[in-house]
């Protein structure tokens, strides 16, 4: 996930982590939204880091996968209730979301069942099979030209430009692929152009296992990142890579010892402290997390994104009231900065309030800010709107 500052004015990184957050609750349509939001804004303000735009894609299609799974799910047991033209739209609409050609013949499957159940029951005609919506397969992408390739690189730093247009072509075109969020072609470029310059230190090896992730070939990106790191051990990017490699193989204890030997200058940094705490709390070791952070707090006066990283760790934890006071301090810390709370920070603060036993007008107006601000999940919010009230009396209400 990307750990960057949470609090400055709304990058794409931000974004970005609003969407990695609403993914891990599991609010898919949410975070959706906001990877295509980051995405926007990556167009208008590009990131420097090199394969931003292809993690975001990658991120893009692996909530899409989740979304169609959760509305898959959802359309069977509408047509065990015997909802079957809700089912029809909810299983069409997965169809239209999953890239994946066994989850696509599955839906289809469904779709085809409701068309059976429809004609017994004597509904109106269902839609026949060839009005099922299919993916099209993509047409080839045509040859770059110069335009195209600028519009890209220069989204990158100078030497980093400079660099990557030294690659060769094969290396451009995996660039290219990649950004465009087509893995899978990516890697036979990429891996053609290091093969070329394998000879010298470069960062074709960071764009390949970044691939490698999104396609889920995570022992792939832990080899190449491990290499990679060799060359450039200062690399904050390429420690964040290797323990979303490591993480994701649940190889915690190897991410642990990599960053141990990490340089002084990187341990020194919030981004180690960071990245130790993530692999404490996704070990399950939550306590040890929160112990953890709390120190790094000390070190690093304060720093926003790991008081955050301890609010999140404290709410897994139960503690609500404490993690609530942590929110509460970040959304001070926004309003003194003379911006608006980020609104998952408010859903956060909110929820570790209502759990905590908290039933107040000031709760109340939170969620009903929430509700225009994520539209989506405003049943969700309705329901907690009507718990609070059913707390304060207000049966009417």
């Amino acid at each position: 996930m990307g750990l960057f500052d949470f609090f400055s004015k709304k990058t794409p990184e931000q974004i970005q982590e609003n969407g990695d957050r609403l993914f891990e609750k599991k609010a898919f349509g949410q975070a959706k939204i906001e990877y295509e939001k980051a995405l926007e804004q990556h167009t208008k303000s590009p990131v420097p880091t090199p394969s931003f735009e292809a993690l975001i894609r990658g991120k893009i299609a692996k909530t899409r996968e989740a979304l169609a799974a959760q509305h898959q799910t959802r359309g069977e047991e509408l047509m065990e209730l015997g909802c079957i033209q809700e089912a029809k739209e909810i299983l069409t609409l997965a169809l239209e979301l999953t890239e994946t050609e066994a989850v696509k013949e599955k839906i289809k499957a469904l779709l085809l069942n409701t068309t059976d159940q429809n004609q017994n029951n004597e509904e109106s005609a269902p839609p026949s099979i060839e009005e099922i919506p299919r993916n099209e397969p993509e047409e080839e992408p045509g040859e770059l030209d110069d335009e195209s390739v600028d519009a890209v690189m220069n989204t990158l730093p100078g030497e980093l430009r400079d660099a990557y247009l030294s690659y060769g072509d094969d290396f451009i075109a995996g660039y290219m692929q990649m950004n465009q969020g087509n893995f899978k072609k990516a890697v036979k470029y990429l891996e053609r152009a290091m093969a070329v310059q394998e000879t010298s230190k470069n960062f074709i090896p960071l764009e390949l296992a970044t691939c490698h992730l999104n396609l889920d070939n995570n022992e792939a990106a832990r080899d190449l990142l491990m290499d990679f790191l060799k060359d450039f051990p200062e690399s904050g990017q390429g420690y964040e890579l290797i323990c979303e490699a490591l993480w994701a193989l649940s190889a915690f204890d190897h991410a642990h010892h990599l960053l141990s030997k990490a340089s002084d200058s990187f341990t020194a940094s919030p981004l180690f402290a960071i990245l130790w705490g993530e692999t404490l709390a996704k070990s399950g070791k939550l306590k040890e997390a929160e112990d953890w952070y709390t120190k790094a707090l000390d070190t690093h006066k304060r720093d926003n994104n790991i008081l955050l990283h301890l609010a999140t760790t404290v709410d897994a934890l139960g503690d609500y009231q404490k993690a609530a006071r942590l929110y509460r301090e970040l959304m001070n810390i926004c309003v003194g900065c003379g911006t608006r709370p980020d609104p998952f920070l408010k859903q956060s603060y909110a929820d570790a309030c209502l759990k905590s036993g908290e039933a107040t007008t000031q709760l109340l107006d939170i969620y009903f800010d929430l509700v225009g601000e994520f539209p989506d999940s405003r049943g969700e919010f309705y329901e907690k709107i009507s718990s609070i009230y059913g707390a304060m009396g207000e049966e009417k209400e």
